[in-house]
Formats: structure tokens, sequence, C-alpha cells
């Protein structure tokens, strides 16, 4: 039996007891549902979605009845060659606001239409982004082709790590103003300021102004 409906109204498809109002089944791994244009031309609107997976509530609180939630896939173009896949919720006065977009190019915008970055977030909070661990530290790990850097916190100590299992030699943590290192702490623990060769604990280089004490009052 292809299609069944059942004395509840439940329908199934491919499937005779279907559990929720539409059940898909198949035998098999691979059971789809799909939602289909037959646009073929390059007037495609970028406000026009392809398709959209909607949740509608009739309930008349916040913002009304409507849609509550949905996932969109958005042309990214006129052409249609490419898409974004938009997601949206309902606040208390407004439905279906779009919260998350995945662009054609992979990056994720939350708050953010069309994102810089693999990951992009915006809002007027002053905290964007917070990461919390179950365990007594938490790290966030930067790495590239060479080797590992981390910020961590340890029981609310901050605490930055400049190669933290010595992949490469002569690791050092610098220190940038416009594009310009002011100062860095070398492997053996000395600190340059004006200078990237620091020799001694602490290497002012070649500055003239190097120090300044102020006069004081204890």
């Amino acid at each position: 039996t292809a299609l069944t409906v059942d004395s509840s109204g439940n329908v199934g498809i491919g499937t005779t007891s279907p559990s929720e109002l539409l059940e898909v089944s198949k035998s098999t791994d691979g059971a789809t549902i799909r939602i289909s244009s037959t646009q073929n031309d390059s007037s495609h609107s970028t406000t026009t979605p392809f398709g959209i997976l909607e949740f509608h509530s009739s309930d008349s609180s916040g913002a009304g009845a409507g849609v509550r939630g949905s996932v969109k896939s958005m042309p990214s173009s006129t052409t249609g060659g490419a898409a974004d896949l938009v997601f949206s919720t309902a606040n208390s006065s407004t439905n279906d606001v779009e919260m998350m977009r995945i662009t054609d190019a992979g990056r994720v915008g939350i708050g953010e239409t069309d994102p810089d970055n693999l990951l992009h977030l915006k809002s007027s909070d002053d905290t964007l982004l917070k990461l919390e661990s179950t365990d007594t530290t938490v790290r966030l790990a930067l790495t590239d082709s060479n080797g590992t850097s981390q910020v961590k916190n340890a029981g609310g100590k901050l605490i930055l790590e400049s190669d933290p299992d010595n992949a490469v030699s002569n690791s050092y943590l610098g220190f940038e103003i416009d594009g310009s290192e002011v100062s860095r702490f070398d492997s053996s623990g000395n600190l340059g300021i004006g200078t990237t060769s620091p020799g001694v604990s602490l290497d002012v280089g070649s500055l003239t102004d190097a120090i300044r004490v102020p006069n004081g009052t204890t």
C-alpha cells in the first residue's frame, strides 16, 4: 500500500500504521521528503524561496496567529544556481523573523544576513559568545598548519598558551597594535618592548624613553 489514511486521520506513505499526522517510511535508509520548484530561468528573486518548511500557530498571543518558525531555501542570485538556507523564529511582537543563515559559501550568520566569515555573530547584546564546560578547565584552541595556541580559563584564571604542545621551536606570545608588533614574550620568558629579540628578562630595545617611574607617596 503506497498511501494509508487511518481512522484517526493520520496519513502514512510507505506505512500502513502511521503514528503521526504524516509519516513517511521506507524499508531502507534514505526516506526523503522533497519540496520542488520547476522554475528554470534567470529571473529568480533573492527574496522568494525555492521552498519553505513552516511551523504555524493559530494562537493569538504575542505576535498573533502566524508562522512561529520556518526553514527556507533562498536563491542567492537571480540565476538560481546557488542557495542560502534561512532559519526563522518568532518573538513576542513579530512572526517569522530570520535568526540564522547558512550561505551558499558555507558561512553561518547569526543575527547577520551577509556573514563575512565562517561564523559571524551580530547582536545588540554586549556578550556575543559564551563557551562553557562542565570540566574545571575550558580552552579555545586556535590551530593552523604549523601548530596550536590556546586561550584557557582554569578556575577563573585566564591563561594564554602559545604552542602548548611544543610543536614548533621558538614560539612566542606577541602583542600587535595597528598591524605592528609592540611587545612579545619569547620562549625563554623574556619580555621585549620595542624589540622582537629580547635578550634579558625585560628588554626595551633601542627606545630612548623606555621606562618612566612616577614620583609617588606611600
